[in-house]
């Protein structure tokens, strides 16, 4: 990371940028169909305490990460350039 951080930044690519839309598209729909599978399980009420313990940490995790992704994918489709701060 420090490496990668120290130099300097270049332009994506057309390419680069089609590629990298491609690849967080497919991960934002595993992971919607994740959450959406995670709740059904919740939803059933059949489960062992730890294990719904778990599966709601890993739902809560994913929810985050999908809004994160989600927005990520926003700046690509959009080429925006996402500053250190966001």
């Amino acid at each position: 990371l420090l490496q990668y951080l120290s130099a300097p930044s270049t332009a994506m690519t057309k390419e680069e940028y089609e590629k990298l839309e491609k690849v967080v598209k497919e991960h934002v729909q595993i992971e919607a169909e994740m959450v959406k599978f995670i709740k059904k399980l919740l939803s059933e009420g059949k489960l062992d305490i730890r294990v719904e313990y778990l599966l709601r940490y890993i739902l809560e995790d994913d929810l985050r990460h999908h809004a994160l992704l989600k927005g990520l994918l926003e700046a690509i489709v959009n080429r925006e350039v996402i500053t250190e701060d966001q």
